[in-house]
């Protein structure tokens, strides 16, 4: 199996390949592309027999989803639930982290802001972090995917110490 280096490459970025995929990883069902976007570039997205979670990572973007556009920022989450659709345009130069896995369930897709969401704290000492729950069990129902992002309290700490599980059908990039 072939490793790819985690986004090094702008041939990844280039042809539109998943970077991470069961094909050359250990993920048995999720995928991962990264998107260079420029300035007005705009992508379709319609989820078949699988659910999505589209991520800028930089930049920002215009999303429509169901008939309304809203703006979303760095860190700010697309959930697209199997049967869903979206188009986005880039408002500016943008990175955006698209994830895919199978689902058979349809769900609501849905537009998840960071700055709605309250961090809980985890973990202690050096290991102590805050998690933004952003596509989680007891929130966005999802299937396979979930999102959350983890920031350490302390310069130099742990976001995903001690090891930890998500359960059977959840795989975590």
């Amino acid at each position: 199996m072939q490793r790819k280096s985690f986004f090094k490459s702008e041939e990844i970025n280039a042809v539109n390949e998943w970077a991470l995929d069961p094909h050359n990883s250990t993920l048995g069902a999720m995928k991962l592309r990264k998107l260079n976007m420029s300035k007005g570039d705009m992508r379709e997205f319609s989820m078949r027999s699988c659910e999505s979670l589209i991520v800028p990572v930089a930049g920002e973007l215009e999303v429509e989803l169901e008939g309304a556009r809203n703006a979303i920022e760095r860190f700010d989450a697309v959930y697209l639930s199997n049967g869903g659709a979206c188009v986005i345009t880039a408002l500016n130069a943008s990175e955006v982290l698209v994830c895919e896995a199978a689902a058979e369930t349809s769900y609501i897709s849905v537009i998840v802001k960071r700055k709605d969401i309250t961090p809980v704290v985890a973990g202690n000492g050096c290991c102590t972090r805050n998690v933004w729950n952003m596509v989680a069990p007891g929130g966005v129902k999802a299937e396979r995917l979930i999102l959350g992002y983890c920031e350490s309290t302390i310069d130099g700490g742990w976001t995903g110490w001690p090891p930890h599980e998500h359960g059977g059908n959840l795989e975590e990039i």
